[in-house]
């Protein structure tokens, strides 16, 4: 290998260990820029190893790499705005939609993160091998009418908002929020009006960018928790 290819690698992955340190990202044991290393993965029961799930949760954990390269995006985009940097008076619609666009996919990736997490935790919660999946995912639990699957509900709170934020984003007329980006830290903003009805008031939801990476490493850490004990 050449050497010189080395060096930057191993210059990279200094760089983004020190931008752990600066921001606050998704703690998979990883930087964005760092191969995958089979100590990363969590241990799960053999009845999900059964399933297969193992190489699964591998490309999941490997998928937040992304994510976690968005979370930076928009950290560095919310501080050339707010530290008045030239670029982004030039560049400035530019910037904003960086933000944007960049919240956008961290919602969605945190939100199928969840969903993939829900749909093993209620296969695995089966007696039986099932090949139909009833709970397969953030919507189907938070509507389970009967409510006899509550394994999730003290993080009900948090679940609610990434549900509603992530439908705002994907199908809300009125979420076209891209000029919010908060005063004195990066926020997600959306304009969520359900179904679109009543679409000309909807409801603004917001949450600051750490809290929400802040309370989706708990779930983190917890949902491969779970999946290790369950048999």
């Amino acid at each position: 290998m050449n050497m010189s290819v080395m060096v930057d690698y191993i210059s990279q992955i200094e760089l983004e260990k020190q931008l752990f340190h600066k921001y606050t990202l998704i703690e998979t044991g990883k930087t964005p820029s760092e191969n995958f290393n089979i100590k990363l993965s969590p241990k799960i029961s053999k009845k999900a190893q059964d399933y297969g799930f193992l190489l699964k949760i591998m490309n999941m954990i490997c998928s937040l790499d992304e994510t976690n390269r968005n979370i930076i995006r928009v950290n560095q985009a919310w501080e050339c705005i707010n530290n008045s940097n030239e670029e982004s008076m030039i560049y400035n619609t530019r910037t904003l939609h960086i933000i944007h666009s960049a919240n956008a996919h961290i919602i969605h990736d945190i939100r199928r993160f969840i969903d993939d997490i829900i749909s093993m935790h209620w296969i695995l919660s089966q007696q039986e091998f099932v090949s139909d999946v009833k709970i397969s995912g953030l919507g189907n639990y938070l509507n389970n009418m009967n409510k006899e699957y509550k394994v999730f509900d003290n993080f009900k709170s948090f679940l609610t908002r990434i549900n509603d934020i992530e439908n705002a984003y994907k199908h809300s007329i009125a979420n076209n929020m891209s000029t919010l980006i908060g005063r004195d830290e990066p926020y997600i903003f959306a304009l969520y009006s359900k179904n679109n009805k009543n679409f000309l008031n909807p409801r603004l939801i917001d949450i600051p960018l750490k809290e929400l990476i802040m309370n989706f490493n708990e779930f983190y850490k917890i949902s491969f928790s779970m999946l290790e004990n369950i048999n």
